[in-house]
């Protein structure tokens, strides 16, 4: 059970929005440059970032009635979210030195599609009535 109220909660999950929109549309040169190779880091923090996106969305709503359908609904504004920030830096390649990709949107999605499914488990363990026994 919960004793964090909805509006912190709520306040977590509009920083954690308006962090990704930063990180992503950052221009490169931004980051430093670690000159580390590490295999699909990147798609690691993709993942990573939307999937703490997605869990402090559950975290945030109410939990009354088609838990499942909310879920869904979660995952999807996420990964519709991840994918209007690879719009983003398409659109402004030239300002940002990044680009459009296809693979970052994929593991965007991957990442809240994986905390909706963590949240559909946790959530057949509270009641279907109230707010899932949280408080605020």
């Amino acid at each position: 059970m919960s004793t964090v109220s909805s509006s912190v909660r709520w306040s977590l999950c509009a920083a954690h929005t308006a962090a990704i929109a930063v990180l992503s549309l950052a221009p490169m040169d931004a980051f430093p440059q670690t000159g580390l190779a590490v295999p699909f880091a990147d798609k690691a923090v993709h993942f990573a970032l939307y999937g703490v996106y997605a869990a402090l969305l559950v975290w945030a709503l109410p939990w009354r009635g088609r838990r499942a359908a909310r879920l869904a609904g979660i995952a999807l504004f996420c990964a519709a979210y991840g994918l209007a920030m690879e719009g983003l830096q398409g659109a402004m390649h030239r300002h940002l030195a990044r680009s459009f990709s296809m693979a970052d949107a994929a593991a965007n999605a991957a990442g809240a599609a994986a905390a909706a499914l963590l949240g559909l488990v946790n959530l057949r363990r509270r009641p279907a009535h109230g707010n899932g026994g949280r408080h605020g």
